[in-house]
């Protein structure tokens, strides 16, 4: 039997259903937060997961598994601090796995929709973990020049640095070709001098 503290630094993938009946699965990558009712149902949940036929391990094919047997997947986000869909179903859900979730004690239900949810964030509200629906980035728009800006000013700060190079480097050559005075700087008094 798998315990909760068994999933800590591993990867561990759980599952739920939101207010519309649709499924998902999340990716913990070792790290992501995992509810209290998950933790203490850790056997349930591997033995969906060990159910569905995966494919494409180590790359991003992988998530399409999940979407072919009509699940939503998201995958933890070190970076984001949050849960980001990276798969959507593409088909509806398999009879057998229906089966299995069904059978899955206490499946937790969350109070959003996957559809319109791109990303899943915990917050910590009393003892139990509430959740934000963050919407998708917008593409277009607004959001589009503030990418393109974001590019053009990585662009301005490439060329600026190459010039600082260029100029580091042409001191250096300078510098390097000045004569040097066996008998040290002009004005230094040593041994034989005034």
């Amino acid at each position: 039997m798998t315990t909760s503290r068994e999933i800590e630094c591993r990867e561990f993938d759980w599952f739920a259903f939101d207010r519309d009946g649709s499924f998902a699965l999340f990716a913990t990558g070792g790290c992501g937060v995992v509810p209290d009712s998950v933790r203490a149902s850790v056997g349930s949940h591997d033995a969906i997961s060990e159910a569905v036929e995966v494919t494409g391990w180590g790359s991003s094919a992988v998530w399409q598994s999940y979407a072919r047997v009509g699940l939503y997947a998201y995958d933890w986000s070190d970076a984001e601090g949050r849960y980001v869909r990276v798969a959507e179903p593409t088909a509806p859900l398999s009879p057998a796995l229906a089966t299995r979730l069904a059978a899955c004690p206490d499946l937790l239900e969350l109070d959003l929709r996957f559809a319109q949810a791109a990303g899943i964030e915990w917050v910590e509200v009393g003892s139990p973990i509430a959740l934000a629906e963050l919407p998708a980035p917008r593409v277009g728009g607004e959001g589009h020049k503030s990418v393109a800006g974001a590019e053009a000013s990585m662009s301005r700060l490439t060329i600026w640095f190459s010039i600082a190079l260029v100029v580091l480097a042409a001191a250096l050559v300078y510098v390097q070709s000045w004569p040097v005075d066996p008998m040290g700087p002009v004005g230094a008094a040593g041994p034989g001098r005034c």
